[in-house]
């Protein structure tokens, strides 16, 4: 996937631009690190676990408001969001910075 700008500029090349380099995340080589730990699971029931993840940061933040099982939850999470962005091939940098465009401006 090739997010583009308002302009329609490839997303790397307007942030260049618009100098938000403090802005700018690079996951490629967090993507890579899981797919050699995980490999590329169903789709479907990758869906259902990130779910059940997302109920458990929940959980934490209701009941316990430990920020070290909070955190944990959200690194579970985190992983499962991952694992998606991969099965779909979609550069979460590319994501990120995107979502960055708004943020910024």
């Amino acid at each position: 996937m090739n997010f583009q700008s308002p302009d329609g500029e490839n997303i790397s090349q307007f942030l260049e631009k618009k100098d938000l380099s403090e802005a700018y995340f690079n996951s490629k080589g967090i993507q890579e690190a899981y797919k050699r730990i995980y490999g590329i699971y169903d789709l479907d029931k990758s869906l259902i676990w990130m779910i059940e993840e997302l109920g458990e940061v929940v959980a934490a933040i209701r009941k316990t408001k430990n920020l070290e099982e909070i955190s944990s939850e959200i690194g579970d999470l985190t992983t499962w969001i991952i694992n998606i962005s991969n099965i779909l091939s979609i550069d979460l940098s590319e994501a990120l910075n995107f979502l960055a465009l708004f943020v910024k401006s």
